[in-house]
């Protein structure tokens, strides 16, 4: 290598020698008469890593400096060469050389021009810390240049040295690393070959980076192989590049906290387990301000993990915890306290724990901040009165199909049931969980007696809760038998009732009221024949709804819908006391909204009653007795404390001809299909076919079907549904007279009361000499006639006027009160009747006119003018009153002055008594007073 230097220096020398040495004929090619002092040596490094390109040959550095005392010749360059190389000491073998050639400017006069070159020599072997080196180190330089010939100035040994030569192979474990870099020179152990190195960077064989330092040791200490420079690990540990995120391990999401590698292997100091959906842990310490928000994960930041080339976890690991952990599924009612655990790759083990009842908390042990205290009520609280303890550990399987895997068994004793309400005494029991849900076929109380609550009376509309009379709750039993877990936590048996007494020995719907208070005290409304057969079956709904089922994890936001028909808002814990199962199913669930709901064929909570062949019913309603009749097969029923509950189905064939209601002067009712549902004792129509016929005697004489007919608890007959094309009807006493019914119920004076009974019939009724039919109540007793103003029991039937109408052809009329069919004689002479108006018609000149009109309300044949009527009067007088000084005159509907017994004779007499007047005073001074005769020509 040559350089060129400069100096800086100026010549110091006469004005005249300048003068000389300036001129080119006085220039020499004599020698410039430079020498150079002896070199001194410094070693910057004593250890090599032949991987690191900064540290990979033996650096040192070598300065002397120049000087110069001749002013003649001008200024020269000067080429100074430095040879080195290596060697071991008391040997004649370079281990390597460098050399360097630096062309030095040197002025006429200098003194002590330093000059210093930076060398490095890459053995040609590995050098060896046992084997001390030299450095051999000549200095030459050229003194008349270009022509002239080195000298050497210098000839120097600089050592003895021992120098650490690392190849940056690095065995670990049998695996060959490199080193890239140290952070820091090498230190030498005590024993032979052992060394301390602080690495900085480098690679696995599989392009795997690592780092020296935390969170792997510090140091590491090595066996240096003196002939190859590799380095064999024999303790401390490196760093790896954790994964990105996550991994799986056997379906668990599993974090892996640092990775050091050593002879041990690859290893993560801590992990973390991402827990089954739906299950999480909280501490179980005394302090009533610990949170119980569930964490969702768990994991050790000390445990360690040991992991293959792919930083899968090969062994599993385990710990104790400081503070006992509760570990809670939010399918089970019991908490698991554990202060042991082990992961074994496939299962979280906690180890012997002890448990509690925890209420099912579905929603709320998800939020933030939540303290300890009373939790809300929900169906799980008889595991409050079990005790449960684990027989064994308690396994947590990963995955939205993972869980909760323990063995719970339970002492003999008696608990209660929130929903339905009843009693369990049992000898005894055991819960096996699988993944959070429950294995039906080893989890069961193998003998327990039921005991359940029913009411059998009926409750205000406003306030289904009450329970107005005590009298009428009743308790039934089932069993001994076993009482078996259904895979979502329900209770379930199916029995025969306890030997009598038994209420259920003859299903009772509900009672008119309590023994005694009513000549029908005591009586049921609807009741069946014996259940003698194994066909009841018990549930109790439990708290364990698979996410299958449409239960989902947490943040779930109650808003999926997770089947066809449901509401979001249905998605809360009111559905797991709603929820049905259909045990010939594999205990398929039933969830409300669902189309399978709908049609009503599982078990529901309390008591459920089939249908059998033979099975009979009797129902008493409006006063009368229907039946015994045949049951149908799928007659299905079930009682809890709110009521029965179910469809009620009658076999058409089995009916009897009629019933009678509302006593013996009521009405005969046809029945042809007998078939409703019950929701708590209450009838429910929505879904029901009671249908038949009513026919309503001479004087109205016409036949009513409907489609629908409704009662209420109690068996007072209410509101039905007019057949179609069945509304339109004839008055067979009034003439015919159309009317066509809107709406049909049945009417008592009272609440639950069968007689006395009117059908109240909303109707539209043609009146001719109106143009458009009238609208009204007519309301019939069971004997045919309509109620009228005379009435204590019923309002009047009446037919409503509009204010002002056109009127029998050009008139126009204002009515006074209501209009009403009239009340025929009794019995009745001919079928003659008519309708009544009173009101006030408007004529030309003078002022309007009293009127009592009597209307036909018949269609007319074709071609006939319907706005003909009867005929009209001025109406009459009784004790000082008329139509138009009191509301309710005629209140009994004779629709004639008690002179007359035929309208027609009312409406031909010229008695100025009964004739319209026309009146006026002309001019405020010409009075007008006649009587006038209508005429329909």
């Amino acid at each position: 290598m040559i350089m060129k230097l400069s100096h800086p220096a100026f010549l110091r020398a006469t004005t005249l020698l300048a003068a000389f040495a300036s001129a080119p004929f006085l220039a020499s090619a004599a020698p410039a008469n430079v020498t150079v002092s002896a070199p001194n040596v410094n070693l910057a490094n004593t250890w090599l890593l032949d991987t690191d390109p900064a540290n990979d040959t033996v650096r040192f550095s070598v300065d002397v400096s120049l000087s110069r005392n001749q002013p003649l010749g001008g200024v020269r360059d000067i080429p100074v060469t430095f040879r080195t190389r290596l060697r071991a000491v008391g040997t004649t073998t370079s281990l390597g050389s460098a050399d360097q050639t630096v062309v030095v400017t040197v002025d006429p006069v200098v003194a002590n021009l330093p000059l210093a070159v930076n060398l490095a020599i890459d053995p040609t072997v590995i050098l060896s810390e046992d084997i001390p080196c030299e450095l051999v180190i000549s200095v030459l330089h050229n003194d008349d240049p270009p022509g002239g010939v080195p000298t050497t100035d210098h000839s120097i040994t600089h050592g003895p040295h021992s120098f650490a030569h690392f190849s940056g192979a690095l065995v670990i474990n049998g695996q060959t690393a490199t080193i890239n870099s140290f952070s820091s020179a090498p230190i030498q152990l005590p024993a032979d070959q052992a060394w301390r190195l602080r690495v900085q960077s480098g690679m696995l064989a599989d392009g795997t980076p690592f780092t020296g330092g935390a969170p792997a040791t510090a140091t590491i200490d090595v066996l240096r192989n003196d002939t190859t420079g590799a380095a064999t690990l024999t303790a401390g540990t490196l760093n790896l590049a954790p994964p990105g995120g996550p991994i799986d391990v056997n379906g668990w999401q599993v974090a892996l906290g640092p990775i050091v590698f050593g002879n041990g292997g690859r290893q993560a100091q801590g992990f973390t387990l991402r827990l089954p959906p739906g299950t999480g842990w909280r501490l179980h310490d005394t302090d009533p301000n610990t949170s119980q928000l569930l964490t969702t994960t768990f994991g050790s930041a000390t445990a360690l993990l040991l992991l293959d080339e792919s930083n899968q976890p090969i062994a599993g690991a385990s710990g104790n915890l400081t503070t006992p952990h509760e570990f809670v599924d939010e399918r089970a009612a019991v908490g698991f306290v554990a202060s042991a655990w082990q992961w074994d790759l496939f299962h979280l083990r906690l180890t012997q724990p002890a448990t509690r009842f925890l209420r099912a908390w579905y929603f709320e042990q998800w939020k933030d901040p939540q303290v300890k205290g009373e939790l809300p009520d929900s169906n799980d609280g008889f595991w409050d009165q079990l005790n449960a303890s684990t027989s064994g550990d308690l396994l947590i399987a990963p995955g939205m199909t993972g869980g909760f895997n323990a063995t719970l068994t339970f002492a003999n004793g008696v608990f209660s049931t929130h929903f339905p309400h009843g009693f369990v005494a049992h000898t005894g029991g055991s819960l096996q969980l699988v993944n959070g849900l429950p294995t039906p076929a080893a989890s069961s109380f193998p003998l327990a007696t039921v005991t359940m609550i029913t009411y059998r009376g009926c409750r205000p509309e406003d306030q289904p809760h009450v329970v107005p009379d005590p009298s009428l709750l009743e308790a039934f039993q089932v069993g001994p038998v076993p009482l078996r877990f259904t895979a979502h936590g329900s209770l379930w048996t199916e029995g025969l009732p306890v030997s009598d007494p038994n209420p259920l020995d003859t299903f009772i719907i509900t009672r008119r009221a309590a023994a005694g208070t009513d000549p029908d005290s005591g009586l049921p409304v609807h009741q069946t024949g014996s259940y003698l057969a194994n066909n009841i079956q018990l549930f109790v709904p439990g708290p364990v709804v698979a996410a299958a089922d449409g239960f989902d994890q947490s943040g779930d936001g109650n808003a999926t819908v997770d089947e066809p028909g449901e509401h979001p808002e249905e998605f809360n814990p009111a559905r797991w006391l709603l929820t049905g199962l259909r045990p010939a199913e594999g205990d398929a669930l039933e969830h409300p909204g669902t189309p399978a709901y709908l049609l009503g064929e599982g078990d529901y909570a309390g008591a459920n009653f089939r249908g059998y062949a033979g099975l009979a019913g009797i129902s008493r309603v409006g006063g009368g007795v229907l039946g015994p009749y045949q049951l149908e097969l799928c007659q299905k029923l079930y009682a809890r404390a709110s009521g029965v509950s179910g469809r009620w189905v009658a076999d058409a064939d089995s009916l009897p001809p009629s019933v009678q209601i509302g006593g013996d002067e009521g009405f005969a009712l046809q029945i042809e299909d007998w078939a409703f549902q019950l929701v708590g004792n209450e009838p429910q129509f929505e879904h029901s076919a009671v249908t038949g016929s009513l026919a309503v005697p001479h004087p109205a004489d016409f036949t009513l079907a409907f489609d629908e007919l409704e009662f209420e608890c109690c068996g007072a007959i209410d509101r039905m549904s007019v057949a179609g094309g069945d509304s339109v009807k004839q008055l067979a006493y009034w003439q015919q007279a159309r009317i066509d019914i809107q709406s049909a119920r049945f009417i008592t004076p009272a609440e639950c009361a069968t007689e006395p009974l009117a059908l109240e019939l909303g109707v539209l009724a043609r009146a001719n000499g109106f143009p458009e039919d009238l609208d009204g109540i007519l309301r019939f007793r069971g004997n045919g006639r309509m109620t009228t103003g005379t009435d204590s029991t019923f309002a009047a039937s009446v037919l409503h006027v509009p204010n002002v109408s056109p009127f029998a052809g050009d008139y126009r009329v204002t009515g006074v009160g209501h209009a009403y069919y009239n009340d025929p004689p009794n019995p009745p002479s001919e079928d003659n009747g008519w309708i009544n108006f009173a009101g006030l018609l408007v004529v030309p000149f003078f002022e309007n006119m009293e009127i009592h009109a009597l209307l036909l309300g018949t269609d007319l044949p074709g071609g006939l003018n319907p706005d003909v009527i009867l005929g009209m009067q001025g109406g009459w007088s009784a004790d000082g009153e008329t139509y138009f000084s009191n509301a309710g005159f005629d209140a009994g509907h004779r629709g004639l002055p008690p002179a007359f017994n035929a309208p027609l004779s009312y409406l031909g007499s010229q008695d100025e008594a009964y004739l319209p007047r026309a009146e006026k005073t002309w001019f405020g001074l010409i009075p007008f007073n006649f009587p006038v005769q209508y005429s329909p020509l």
